[in-house]
């Protein structure tokens, strides 16, 4: 068994443009540019579990992580793997977020911007609903995340 463990950064800003500009003229490559809608379910405990429906794709996926608190800036988060949600599954998928009491929280509407280059992966985040804010989190190996991390927190200052 597999789950993911990075070292993550996250922070809340004013624009996104600043930040998607540092990622194109640091030669960033663009991986994933969407409209999300995410479902969070919470249980009570420091998991939550995640539904995201990338809509331009028509694709649904549900993993759980460990709660992140958008006051925390630098965390190493365990998540478990991405489930893909599907017609023949959903039953399933539901039944298992009953049997350990998730319930549905919060559902968000956001643009999703995301860049990679060698271990870093900024995820730039315009939430549009319930209500609108900028995000970026930066994920990936702790040594070059940090350093990273603190160039783009310079960004506007």
């Amino acid at each position: 068994m597999r789950n993911i463990v990075e070292q993550e950064y996250h922070f809340q800003v004013s624009s996104i443009k600043p930040y998607v500009d540092y990622c194109v003229h640091h030669g960033y490559h663009k991986r994933k540019e969407t409209k999300e809608i995410r479902k969070l379910y919470q249980n009570g405990t420091d998991v939550v579990a995640r539904i995201t429906i990338d809509v331009e794709r028509s694709e649904t996926v549900l993993d759980f992580k460990e709660d992140c608190r958008f006051d925390a800036i630098h965390q190493g988060k365990t998540e478990t793997l991405p489930l893909k949600v599907m017609k023949n599954n959903q039953e399933a998928i539901f039944s298992i977020l009953s049997i350990f009491q998730y319930t549905l929280t919060t559902t968000f509407v956001r643009n999703r911007f995301v860049y990679e280059l060698e271990n870093v992966r900024i995820e730039i985040d315009q939430y549009l609903e319930p209500e609108c804010y900028c995000m970026v989190t930066v994920e990936g190996k702790k040594e070059t995340v940090t350093k990273v991390s603190i160039e783009l927190q310079g960004i506007g200052k």
